[in-house]
């Protein structure tokens, strides 16, 4: 691979680490919401909505996470 096609990886790599952070950072929120929420609220639709958030929120990030470290192992 070359330079600029390596550097295009790079920024990419870059972006896609922000994004990561930013998304971590309101799974973070919204963990914290729902550990703050009252037991009967908890258990409702809308907690459980919260539970399924988060774990699509955690998948997400998992997948960005083998996505980052695919780019690192193709730019070498």
């Amino acid at each position: 691979m070359n330079r600029t096609r390596r550097a295009q990886l790079d920024k990419i790599r870059i972006a896609l680490e922000d994004q990561k952070a930013e998304l971590e950072a309101v799974t973070d929120d919204e963990t914290a919401a729902l550990d703050n929420m009252p037991d009967s609220i908890r258990d409702s639709a809308a907690g459980e909505a919260m539970e399924a958030a988060l774990d699509l929120m955690a998948e997400a990030a998992d997948e960005l996470a083998h996505t980052l470290d695919n780019i690192r192992e193709a730019a070498g």
